[in-house]
């Protein structure tokens, strides 16, 4: 008896944003995640079928940090990496030419509900990400607390900008996906 597979491949891509102790790129990045994450497995999980693991991650290593897309499923990685490309860019050009002041507000709003969520509560779990500043070497204490002051800030016009500055990102093709 002949046992058939279907073969599974997978891709993850990582747009650097900056440093890890950036704040700004942080947030900024973070909030990507939570534009697009829905909408990103939507069009290339559920409409495209590219993948039966389709999502965003903001990644942070030792010194930089940035929004990574994993895709996996059967499809060759080349073609992937173009659809992943084509969906950032239409995602990019949708922000720039359809999102009012009013939806960014409601988006914010709700990212805000999320971020605040996420932020430990008892003290044991208060003192993980202090006890990781420390065991990096970053000493950033407040980082959590600078991201919720710049998300009050945060305009539309100031995210747009960050998301077009690393439009030209989503040029780049890697050499070696034949």
């Amino acid at each position: 008896m002949k046992t058939s597979y279907q073969p599974s491949h997978a891709l993850k891509v990582f747009y650097q944003f900056g440093p890890t102790k950036n704040s700004t790129s942080t947030l900024m990045s973070r909030f990507l995640e939570h534009l697009t994450n829905i909408p990103l497995s939507t069009e290339l999980g559920t409409k495209q079928q590219l993948g039966h693991i389709v999502g965003t991650k903001t990644r942070y290593f030792d010194t930089t940090m940035g929004f990574e897309i994993t895709v996996q499923g059967s499809r060759h990685p080349a073609y992937v990496f173009s659809r992943v490309n084509s969906f950032l860019n239409s995602f990019i050009d949708s922000l720039n030419n359809n999102m009012t002041q009013e939806v960014f507000e409601q988006r914010k709003q709700s990212f805000r509900a999320v971020f605040v969520k996420s932020l430990p509560k008892t003290p044991d779990y208060r003192f993980a990400p202090v006890w990781a500043q420390i065991v990096s070497g970053k000493f950033n204490f407040e980082s959590e607390i600078t991201q919720q002051e710049f998300l009050e800030k945060l305009t539309l016009s100031d995210f747009k900008n960050f998301v077009n500055v690393r439009k030209r990102i989503t040029q780049l093709r890697p050499e070696n996906m034949n």
